[in-house]
């Protein structure tokens, strides 16, 4: 395939960026639910707290793509 115009080409380029970055973003949530575990379990959270605290980084992670897909 073999693009003819500018305006094509810097279209593939920004459909690269924004796969790149949700790529990105996706790794870095699961870190971040990774560590929330993690230190649920270090720390010894009750079961009953853990269901709020799971439920709170969700809460996080929603609000962290809405406002990220403004941009």
């Amino acid at each position: 395939m073999i693009l003819q115009t500018k305006r094509e080409r810097r279209q593939v380029r920004e459909l690269i960026r924004s796969r790149e970055f949700e790529r990105m973003l996706e790794a870095l949530l699961t870190l971040d639910r990774t560590l929330v575990e993690l230190s649920m379990r270090f720390y010894k959270i009750p079961r009953r707290h853990q269901v709020a605290m799971r439920e709170q980084n969700r809460r996080l992670h929603t609000a962290v793509r809405a406002r990220l897909s403004q941009f």
